[in-house]
């Protein structure tokens, strides 16, 4: 489980490769679940969905994935917590966790993240970087087998920018 360069918040990180291998096998289940918050330009509709759309390497970028029909299964969930004029705050909840996920899938949807230098469009200003904080994780110690919840708080730079877009 790793996270994207510029996304705040909580990553797992297993301490010996007994551990590693456990949560590995976790991670793609039901006792594995990630819990984002996303700042979106523009008000997505409806309220509450699913993304299931494929994901893969956009050609000619070494970095960039795209929405593409031969692509691996993706599938986010999401739901707005609130929306203000130019742009929406999401919670949003992975079944699988492909390269730049909820990057692509919420830029397929026209609302990319406020900030992001790839998908939409950089505005340091506003923020210096995507606007993608990982909030909460939930997921099974790999010795004791114990379901185990953290959250993180969001951090001050998307606290100004939710305070500046009144949301």
């Amino acid at each position: 489980h790793r996270l994207d360069r510029g996304t705040s918040g909580l990553l797992v990180v297993a301490r010996h490769p007994h551990a590693q291998e456990v949560l590995k096998e976790q991670l793609h289940t039901d006792g594995f679940h990630r819990e984002y918050l996303a700042v979106c330009e523009g008000i997505l509709e409806p309220p509450v969905g699913t993304i299931e759309e494929p994901l893969g390497p956009k050609p000619g970028s070494l970095v960039e994935q795209m929405v593409r029909p031969d692509g691996k299964f993706a599938r986010t969930h999401y739901e707005v917590l609130k929306a203000g004029e130019s742009c929406t705050l999401v919670r949003l909840v992975l079944d699988t966790g492909r390269t730049h996920q909820i990057r692509v899938h919420l830029a397929h949807l026209g609302h990319p993240l406020v900030g992001d230098f790839l998908y939409g469009k950089e505005e340091p200003e506003r923020i210096p970087r995507p606007a993608l904080h990982s909030h909460r994780l939930t997921f099974r110690h790999p010795i004791t087998g114990q379901e185990m919840t953290f959250t993180a708080p969001v951090p001050q730079d998307m606290k100004r920018l939710l305070e500046q877009e009144g949301l």
